[in-house]
């Protein structure tokens, strides 16, 4: 009897080590950061902004940009170059609009004045009109994601605003890719349905269960952990404080 339970011992401990290995194989695999994504923005404040984007080969990226779109006469370099590319601009001038393009040592993307671009968040005490967009358990790419995405749109065509941006923060409430938060769920459920929004308006997301579920999350967004768009400094991205005017979220 004691034999027969070693060896059933033994056998469970041997699937629970193959089941770990295993997933701990599928969890790394996709959760790393894969194929072609085009500029969006993170950490977004009065003087700063970080722009991200991914190219399919190991490039030295290199980013261009300035306050006329005709005359981007500033550029700076990624420091190594790879796959995931992702530069800081530093000393902005705040509430400013900046427009910028993205490329390689052999050349950049052509510029669309229309989303290649960024706003600077104003002064904290400016007490300026917010306009914020907020979804939540949006990971599911399809017809609803996009008439949800349209419709904002729609109501923004109609109730313009003299002088401003159309938006001036976009928040996600969490699950951004549903099931399990794999880079390519990230792609089809976030980065393919806002596309031309998240070029131009820095998402600020909440870590969701299903996006948990991966590293995924973490290597895709630069989250302000240090105070660094306002707030007291947490010192961990999964959760953070956002002043924008007299906004404090």
């Amino acid at each position: 009897m004691m034999n027969l339970l070693r060896r059933l011992f033994k056998l469970v401990l041997f699937i629970v080590i193959v089941y770990g290995a295993a997933r701990f194989g599928v969890v790394f695999f996709t959760s790393q950061l894969n194929g072609e994504r085009d500029p969006y923005l993170q950490n977004l404040t009065q003087n700063s902004v970080t722009v991200r984007w991914q190219t399919e080969q190991n490039r030295l990226g290199v980013l261009k940009y300035g306050t006329d779109p005709d005359q981007l006469n500033q550029t700076r370099f990624v420091d190594v170059a790879g796959k995931v590319q992702s530069i800081t601009l530093t000393e902005l001038e705040p509430d400013t609009r900046y427009y910028y393009v993205v490329g390689d040592i052999s050349g950049y993307r052509e510029l669309n004045t229309d989303i290649d671009w960024f706003r600077t968040m104003p002064a904290y005490d400016a007490d300026k009109p917010v306009r914020i967009w907020a979804i939540g358990d949006s990971g599911q790419p399809g017809p609803v994601a996009e008439g949800v995405r349209d419709g904002m749109l729609r109501w923004i065509e109609k109730n313009p605003r003299k002088g401003q941006e159309y938006l001036n923060m976009f928040v996600s409430l969490g699950d951004m890719a549903y099931r399990s938060g794999t880079n390519e769920q990230f792609q089809a459920g976030f980065f393919d349905i806002y596309h031309d929004i998240v070029r131009n308006q820095s998402i600020w997301p909440v870590l969701g269960n299903h996006d948990s579920r991966r590293w995924t999350y973490f290597r895709l967004f630069d989250l302000p952990e240090n105070g660094e768009a306002g707030g007291v400094p947490s010192g961990t991205e999964n959760y953070y404080s956002v002043d924008y005017s007299n906004v404090h979220m």
